[in-house]
């Protein structure tokens, strides 16, 4: 442990809820995510294991490392301090290759529990808004805001996609048995279910991770609620015979990166709320979803905080879990959260 406690850096960067910004910041983060989709793609190292699109852009490559590193990146220890990392590679890559100099934000979906899809935070402004849901009848392409129309690679080339979809749970998530199959997602994450998952599990970061990462938690149904890229849904251009719905390609959607900020804003204010918080942690590196939830954040092997991060050749640094712990460690991260 004492390897990872270091002196906090001097100037942490604060980030905000997206409805805290500017207009300006708001189409400043917009613009340095277009950037990205104008870059063509970086020489990322294959493993083989998905099919690479050499016509896709450097935007598109995180949604490649994504999907190439699913199952190790989720139901496992890694999921909480991967996503951290692929978060703060993610800002870097805008800060180096789009001029960004602004702070990447988050959304606080506690706010647009009650009425999600009338919410003002799905704004169509075409410079500063994160843009609404599209229409089933046109494969749920998103055709308002500042990425209408966004141009994707994978799993096939197509347009963002975003589906209202408020009992996701209903379709059901492959051969795991979803529990309370009628539960309606938005009531998995208001505020009072946001303040049980900061307040509670002292010192478990295992309790506290599996209900925050659980097949009925947070996290799962917010990505489900929106359909389309972020619900890992396929294209209609791809048969269901070479596709399978799951949470690979979800970077696809510029909500990801707000929404897993999210994500990490619980994380931190759960660490900060008892100081047997702060460095607790515990975890399996393997993903076992046909006896879940025996392993609910992963199975044997066990991992440490000397455990090395999944990496892919774009994203920034060579850090284990340890590194990541602390956002304001300066080695590598130096942020807050307001």
């Amino acid at each position: 442990l004492d390897t990872y406690i270091s002196t906090p850096c001097v100037t942490p960067r604060v980030r905000k809820e997206w409805r805290a910004l500017s207009d300006d910041e708001k189409e400043a983060w917009i613009n340095a995510v277009k950037c990205l989709t104008e870059h063509p793609t970086s020489k990322v190292t294959s493993s083989g294991a998905v099919l690479r699109n050499l016509s896709a852009t450097w935007y598109d490559d995180f949604a490649y490392a994504h999907t190439e590193l699913n199952n190790q990146i989720h139901q496992t220890g890694f999921f909480l301090p991967w996503h951290r990392y692929f978060l703060w590679s993610f800002e870097q890559t805008l800060r180096t290759s789009c001029n960004f100099t602004k702070v990447i934000p988050y959304w606080n979906w506690s706010l647009d529990a009650s009425n999600f899809p009338a919410s003002p935070f799905f704004s169509p402004n075409k410079t500063h808004g994160l843009g609404r849901f599209g229409s089933p009848a046109h494969d749920d392409i998103v055709i308002t805001g500042a990425f209408a129309h966004l141009q994707l690679a994978y799993p096939a080339p197509h347009e963002l996609r975003r589906v209202y979809t408020p009992h996701p749970f209903l379709k059901g998530w492959g051969a795991i048995t979803i529990p309370e199959p009628e539960l309606a997602a938005n009531v998995t994450f208001t505020a009072d279910e946001v303040a049980k998952l900061v307040n509670r599990w002292r010192g478990d970061f295992e309790g506290f991770h599996a209900h925050l990462e659980g097949m009925q938690g947070a996290h799962m149904s917010v990505h489900l609620i929106m359909g389309g890229d972020l619900a890992g849904r396929c294209p209609r251009s791809v048969s269901v015979e070479t596709c399978i719905a799951d949470a690979n390609w979800s970077p696809n959607e510029p909500l990801f990166w707000l929404h897993h900020a999210m994500v990490d804003k619980i994380w931190s204010d759960w660490q900060h709320a008892d100081p047997a918080n702060t460095w607790a942690f515990a975890g399996g590196a393997t993903r076992d979803l046909l006896t879940w939830p025996k392993y609910r954040n992963g199975g044997p092997p066990a991992l440490t905080l000397n455990s090395h991060l999944p990496a892919s050749d774009m994203l920034f640094g060579n850090f284990t879990i340890g590194h990541v712990l602390n956002t304001t460690a300066g080695n590598p991260l130096c942020y807050v959260y307001e």
